[in-house]
């Protein structure tokens, strides 16, 4: 390198990072026009701290939305995933494995788990799926309410997230959509 600072001297239109660039172009023409006197057609953009969008669904209420088995939602700090289970499901019937960075989820129906394992009678919501981004799996739970299973998963790095994990047939959401604070901080205990 010449020890410039900033982008390169081009991006390949195909480049994750594209639309950046183009923005970035654009913007330094704008502070040359500025700076040489000239007018834009164009009406005064206002910096904004707010993130572009970045596709996909619109979060519901709890900036979430429904997945394959389940719903969920968030604060910046948690993430919450909410399963109905059938009616007499009870604590054993549940398999919760939660990592730094995966997640299983099994509820066994049936009765005995035993016979229900037997007769391999169970809905498998997760198997070993890799979370969006990390959770302080030791500080997360998960609740057994009559006909509901809650999973309370804490996130390592406050933020939105786009889904609970990215595997294939799973909704992501625009989280550049997600309605909170303007300070994460204000979610923090």
């Amino acid at each position: 390198g010449e020890g410039r600072i900033g982008p390169p001297k081009s991006v390949p239109p195909g480049h994750a990072r594209y639309q950046d660039y183009k923005e970035w172009l654009e913007i330094q023409e704008e502070i040359t026009r500025a700076r040489k006197g000239e007018k834009s057609d164009e009406p005064e953009r206002l910096l904004s701290l707010k993130p572009p969008p970045e596709g996909g669904a619109a979060p519901d209420f709890h900036n979430g939305c429904h997945g394959m088995g389940y719903t969920w939602g968030q604060t910046p700090s948690e993430v919450h995933v909410w399963i109905v289970v059938a009616h007499g499901t009870r604590r054993h019937d549940i398999t919760c494995e939660m990592g730094p960075a995966s997640l299983s989820v099994a509820v066994w129906h049936g009765g005995e788990q035993a016979v229900a394992r037997r007769a391999g009678r169970r809905d498998v919501i997760f198997k070993e799926a890799v979370l969006w981004r990390r959770i302080k799996a030791d500080e997360s739970v998960w609740t057994m309410e009559v006909g509901l299973l809650t999973l309370t998963l804490r996130k390592v790095e406050s933020g939105w997230w786009r889904c609970v994990t990215d595997l294939e047939g799973h909704t992501k959401i625009d989280s550049s959509l997600c309605r909170g604070p303007d300070m994460l901080e204000e979610y923090e205990d």
